[in-house]
């Protein structure tokens, strides 16, 4: 964690998102900051849970073998569906954003998809922070 913090956010919203595709998200949004992290985490390091070239042997623990290079590469890859859950949350708060900015003639039905869509985007949260706990 104290790496993460010693990375601009600026550099990278850049790096990880170069086209603008997720600008509409605010830099202080939890999802996003997992997810900047998480790429940074994936582009820059984790070449080292998953490479054969580092020798890791399987050993004997309380009389069962663990091979801790397949626990690692499936912990790495159930991480990796965070990704897909962003984009899910991505368009939910997108979908948010346009309908705040045009919510419509009658109030009580924009009400109600006000409060249905921010409980998507809570529940969805909740749902891209699931792999990650499992760690």
């Amino acid at each position: 964690m104290k790496l993460m913090r010693t990375l601009p956010l600026d550099q990278l919203r850049k790096k990880h998102d170069p086209r603008g595709e997720y600008e509409v998200i605010p830099s202080a949004d939890k999802a996003f900051l997992t997810w900047l992290f998480f790429k940074e985490f994936d582009t820059e390091y984790s070449f080292v849970m998953t490479t054969k070239k580092i020798d890791i042997k399987p050993t004997i623990v309380n009389g069962a073998k663990v091979d801790y290079r397949e626990k690692m590469i499936d912990h790495y890859e159930t991480t990796r569906a965070s990704i897909e859950q962003f984009r899910i949350y991505d368009q939910y708060y997108k979908e948010l954003k346009n309908h705040l900015k045009n919510p419509g003639a009658n109030y009580i039905e924009a009400s109600k998809k006000t409060t249905a869509l921010e409980t998507k985007e809570v529940s969805n949260l909740e749902m891209f922070e699931l792999p990650l706990r499992n760690l």
